[in-house]
């Protein structure tokens, strides 16, 4: 006989005898008064006899504290009555195979182990990933709250720990219809910091660039990865032509000193009419191009300033000529306005004037 049996046994017996004694204090016993005295003391003494061998069952069990079906579960190993065990809280489940479920089509699905939810309606695989994603502990937030796990620590540790321990396991696995990941932006920047960082960490600052650590320190070494302020990663495109002034579109004519043209860097152009012919190969989004710029019938000698979309002033120059028909370019990058446009000011004599062409090789996004 098991001890939850056990328990239960001597539970039925407490209330057995419990009836017993209420039936005697309102029902004269034959006899004496001492022997009505002395049958409810036998009474009494058998039910706290019970009570204490229910009592002693539970307090000298060791293992697991089990539970059948539509009892609560009962969490932990009761060693001691006085509160100071070591002992961790565990639930087992002892079966070989993993649990499953019945799907509303009627099949079976793999499922947690251990399930938390706060939607008493909703089945337990319909609605969730686990016959995709079985998971030992799961916890899943339908109705009343927000989050389906949350881990914490003041300690010196992890909030959550995620470890995949096996050779095709991987650790941590993030999925969601918004984002798959987010990082919240706080602090100063890492190498600004006054503790200690180990290699592998990712920070996102208070001005919202991200940064890991390459190597362990106090601070560490740092590598800004991306941010408001930074182009992000290059791509590589093959050549592709998206301006010139000699075709008929999108805006023909030569440039003048102190004259400017602000175009569209979007959509690779027909080398002799201009037309598109392939849109938006910079996409929407992009912060800057690497490209080409060349100067074609050039007239007196100038310079050309290629600019973001919008700004015309000639800080520097980005391609210089001295005197008629030159054919000269130069390779940059250059930062785009939020239409993907650039700006090209001329500059020289009064004379000065000249064909330009722009092709791409890449942008960064």
């Amino acid at each position: 006989m098991d001890s939850e049996q056990k328990i239960r046994e001597l539970e039925a017996k407490l209330a057995a005898l419990t009836a017993e004694v209420e039936q005697l204090r309102t029902e004269p016993v034959a006899g004496s008064s001492v022997a009505a005295s002395s049958s409810r003391r036998g009474v009494l003494k058998l039910a706290g006899a019970a009570a204490a061998g229910a009592a002693a069952t539970m307090l000298g069990r060791t293992g697991q504290v089990a539970a059948v079906d539509t009892d609560p579960v009962k969490v932990g190993l009761i060693t001691s009555s006085t509160g100071n065990s070591r002992e961790p809280s565990v639930v087992v489940y002892p079966n070989a195979l993993g649990p499953e479920v019945t799907l509303p089509n009627a099949t079976k699905a793999s499922a947690n182990l251990f399930l938390v939810r706060d939607d008493p309606t909703s089945p337990d695989a319909s609605h969730n990933a686990s016959p995709t994603f079985p998971a030992a502990i799961a916890g899943y937030a339908f109705r009343a709250v927000a989050n389906g796990l949350y881990g914490y620590t003041q300690n010196t540790g992890y909030g959550v720990v995620g470890r995949g321990a096996g050779s095709a396991s991987i650790g941590v696995y993030a999925q969601g219809a918004k984002a798959n990941l987010e990082l919240k932006p706080s602090g100063e920047v890492p190498s600004k910091r006054l503790d200690a960082h180990t290699v592998g960490e990712i920070i996102v600052d208070a001005s919202n660039d991200i940064w890991f650590c390459t190597v362990s320190g106090t601070p560490g070494t740092w590598r800004k990865l991306s941010g408001s302020t930074t182009a992000g990663a290059f791509h590589a495109l093959a050549p592709a032509r998206v301006y010139d002034s000699r075709a008929a579109a999108p805006s023909p004519g030569t440039l003048s000193s102190g004259a400017s043209r602000t175009v569209s860097v979007a959509s690779k152009r027909d080398t002799t009419t201009g037309a598109v012919t392939a849109a938006d190969i910079v996409p929407a989004g992009a912060t800057a191009i690497a490209c080409n710029l060349t100067v074609v019938n050039t007239v007196a000698g100038g310079f050309l300033t290629l600019n973001p979309g919008g700004v015309v002033t000639t800080d520097g120059a980005t391609v210089n000529w001295s005197g008629a028909g030159q054919i000269l370019n130069n390779g940059v990058i250059v930062k785009l306005n939020d239409s993907r446009q650039v700006t090209v000011v001329c500059g020289g004599t009064t004379t000065t004037r000249t064909d330009f062409v722009i092709d791409v090789t890449g942008y960064f996004l």
